[in-house]
């Protein structure tokens, strides 16, 4: 509409008469224009300064914002590296990623925990073989004791309250393991004066009263100067075990007899011994017949006269008479025995028939 106006207005000023000092490339008159086009009149010298302001506050809001994520991901990294370090502990066991922290981040609430971390294991694992290896336990000692150390020597704006704690109260524990009474006496008055309700105000008042126990600090030095015997075990000595010499005895031995009654006697003893085993020793399973050792079972009568003929040699007939007696006797013998193992043997397997259909 303002424009449209001021298109009339100059329509209608054509028909008027201008003045004899008036120009014609003249501007408009102040009461004519709008206030932004005051503005923007006014501002038209300065166009170049405007647009380079501008562009400053844009570089200088990419800078701040890349600044600010930097010191993020700087503040950051510490605790990376201790969850790095922590993680490679648990599997190795090995305290020279969490001392590293020492050198790489000093001063650090991070860098506090990882030196605490390596001074407990090292302590525990120092008393744990105190017994054993002395020597490197006193070592592991000194090594925890230079952890808690830094702890308690780096500024207060980089530890928490529970580290400044616990740092005094380890160090003291360290000196006293290494038997520096002296020291751990005054670090541990030091935890129950700057912080009496805390949590280790009960350890830190029993290490005090060790630490100022005559006999206690007598019994440690005992205790580190004694050097047990390695060549023999403590104890009562076990005497060796006695030496039995035992005399050679000179046996008669026995010559086999050509008797048949033995033979009789060790048919009847075999027998006896098939009867009196048990079912599962005497026979086979409950579906087969009977089973008889071959070498148990006395030769048949038949048998029995071959062998006698073949060593009936003489020519004598009373020799070669007596001779066919015995054979006769002994297959009689044979025949009976026989006929008794055979009979046996049907009553075990009665028997087990028996037993196994009750």
């Amino acid at each position: 509409m303002s424009k449209i106006k001021t298109e009339k207005n100059r329509d209608n000023r054509r028909d008027i008469e201008l003045p004899p000092n008036a120009q014609s490339g003249a501007p408009l008159e102040a009461e004519e224009q709008t206030g932004a086009e005051k503005i923007l009149m006014a501002s038209r010298p300065y166009w170049t300064h405007i647009a380079l302001g501008f562009l400053v506050f844009i570089l200088g809001w990419v800078i701040i914002s890349y600044l600010m994520k930097s010191n993020r991901e700087t503040a950051a990294e510490p605790s990376r590296q201790l969850a790095d370090a922590m993680q490679q502990f648990n599997v190795t066991t090995n305290v020279d990623s969490l001392k590293q922290m020492k050198e790489d981040y000093p001063n650090e609430v991070e860098t506090n925990w990882a030196m605490l971390v390596a001074g407990d294991y090292e302590l525990n694992r120092g008393l744990s073989q105190y017994a054993s290896d002395r020597e490197g336990a006193m070592k592991l000692i000194k090594r925890a004791k230079e952890s808690f150390q830094s702890v308690v020597d780096s500024p207060s704006s980089a530890k928490t309250t529970m580290q400044e704690r616990r740092s005094l109260f380890s160090l003291a524990y360290a000196h006293e393991s290494l038997g520096e009474f002296a020291e751990a006496k005054a670090l541990y008055q030091r935890v129950l004066d700057e912080s009496p309700d805390s949590i280790f105000a009960s350890s830190a008042n029993d290490g005090l009263e060790r630490s100022s126990n005559p006999d206690f600090e007598k019994l440690y030095r005992e205790f580190a100067s004694f050097k047990p015997a390695m060549e023999e075990a403590p104890g009562v000595a076990v005497p060796d075990a006695p030496v039995i010499d035992f005399p050679k005895l000179d046996l008669p031995k026995e010559e086999p007899s050509n008797d048949t009654s033995s033979t009789e006697t060790g048919s009847d003893e075999k027998m006896a011994i098939e009867v009196s085993k048990p079912a599962t020793e005497a026979v086979a399973p409950l579906t087969a017949d009977p089973v008889v050792k071959e070498e148990e079972v006395p030769a048949t009568p038949a048998v029995q006269k071959e062998k006698v003929e073949a060593s009936a040699d003489a020519p004598d007939e009373a020799e070669e008479e007596k001779a066919t007696e015995a054979a006769t006797e002994m297959s009689d013998k044979a025949v009976k025995g026989f006929e008794a193992v055979t009979e046996a043997a049907d009553s075990v397997g009665e028997g087990v028939k028996e037993a196994a259909g009750k």
